[in-house]
């Protein structure tokens, strides 16, 4: 069995195989690094948890079977939180990456 197939190293491959396509979108739609940053870490850290959760077993749904659906429901909210707290920036015009209104 390859270390792949571990659930936790499982997750944890795709929290980056979803993380570095977002690092370059919104490199590519010219967010600030900062941006980028804190969209990267609000995708990380819930899912984390999830998983830190689900391996500690403190709460009891949070088994191996519902880690991955958790954790990408997880990931969601945080991604939404990062967006509406940077409405602004997210809700400008994009012009294919060249520019990005700054945030009033």
């Amino acid at each position: 069995s390859s270390v792949a197939a571990h659930p936790y190293v499982g997750e944890l491959l795709m929290l980056g195989i979803m993380s570095l396509p977002m690092v370059g979108f919104m490199a590519y739609r010219r967010h600030s690094m900062g941006s980028t940053i804190e969209m990267v870490a609000a995708m990380a850290i819930p899912s984390l948890a999830v998983i830190g959760l689900t391996s500690t077993s403190l709460v009891p749904w949070l088994t191996l079977n519902t880690m991955s659906v958790a954790s990408h429901a997880a990931m969601l909210v945080g991604m939404l939180l990062a967006v509406l707290h940077r409405r602004a920036e997210y809700a400008a015009v994009h012009a294919h990456g060249h520019g990005v209104a700054e945030p009033a």
